[in-house]
């Protein structure tokens, strides 16, 4: 039960598939009936779609609701200059609720269709601070027989507040791999990515890896490379590196990680940022994980140079199926 919890709590559905598939734990056919649906696997002409419907709290603590200036003064030309309370970054807990549904669809035999929406209202009680956002995904999904995946998604995030109005899009394809080794279960996959913003466009490559050995821990890393873009702040190099393990009982997530972002502009000067992350993340109860994160950030423009500690709680809404 040990290796199946941590391998719940980070491996992909496919991993998580093969994994059960391999142990044959006492009380998993219902779970891997579950996966193997869920990747249009199970023999059989396509049934109808599956339908759910989740509601959840929000409850986070946001060190910048507002995307203001981490500052109460800026240096331009050697000249201090004061931001507006209102220009100044804002920070404080966050409520609110969010809804999201998801419709899964078998298409052939390991392809399955997926279109997934999310929708979030969020409250800033000390700044009386309002932020809608919502996204939605679509992604068809490919596994073979022996386990290579192709998954070609779009998705789209909008966030709209009282200051600020942005959208992205993403387009992705992802090449996949489960496999086995000795007694070591890994997947490996490469992601090719654009992402559109603010009128311009990057594309990016990604590469990443997990791996269990039963009785053991959960590894992962990855290592993206993207292009920089005149004007427009893009992530250039992220990496990351997880390990996922058990303590007191329960699964608890480390990640260590480094992201450079580039192209972005602040007052007719180049403004480049280095932040390098520390989370853990670990179930409180059934619905509630609880998340502390600390990172530190390092840009060219020092106003925004900064170090933060904070805790953020998700949780399992009620869903609906």
């Amino acid at each position: 039960m040990r290796d199946w919890q941590i391998v719940a709590s980070s491996a992909s559905q496919r991993l998580a598939l093969r994994y059960l598939l391999g142990a044959r734990l006492a009380g998993s056919a219902g779970t891997v009936d579950y996966l193997a649906r869920q990747l249009a696997l199970m023999p059989g002409k396509a049934g109808p779609p599956a339908l759910a419907f989740s509601v959840a709290p929000v409850l986070n603590y946001d060190r910048n609701i507002n995307d203001g200036i981490p500052s109460d003064t800026v240096v331009i030309g050697g000249l201090p200059f004061r931001i507006s309370e209102d220009g100044q970054a804002k920070s404080g807990i966050v409520l609110g609720v969010q809804a999201s549904a998801n419709v899964r669809a078998k298409v052939l035999r390991g392809l399955a269709w997926d279109v997934s929406a999310k929708f979030n209202v969020e409250h800033a009680p000390r700044w009386s601070y309002d932020t809608v956002s919502g996204i939605g995904a679509t992604c068809l999904l490919y596994t073979s027989d022996n386990w290579v995946s192709l998954d070609i998604c779009a998705l789209h995030i909008r966030r709209s507040a009282e200051n600020s109005d942005e959208s992205r899009n993403f387009r992705s394809i992802r090449l996949g791999k489960v496999f086995s080794f000795r007694d070591t279960l890994a997947e490996t996959a490469l992601t090719v990515q654009t992402q559109t913003r603010l009128g311009q466009t990057q594309l990016s490559v990604t590469g990443s890896g997990t791996w269990f050995r039963p009785g053991g821990n959960l590894y992962s890393v990855s290592l993206g490379v993207g292009q920089e873009k005149s004007g427009v702040s893009f992530p250039t190099l992220t990496a990351r590196l997880g390990l996922a393990t058990e303590l007191w009982g329960k699964p608890v997530n480390f990640e260590i990680g480094y992201l450079e972002e580039r192209g972005a502009r602040f007052f007719g000067s180049d403004k480049d940022d280095r932040t390098v992350s520390l989370s853990i993340r670990r179930p409180v109860t059934e619905r509630m994980t609880a998340e502390i994160v600390a990172q530190r950030t390092i840009s060219s423009v020092a106003e925004y140079s900064e170090s933060s500690l904070e805790m953020n709680f998700s949780f399992t809404g009620l869903t609906f199926r």
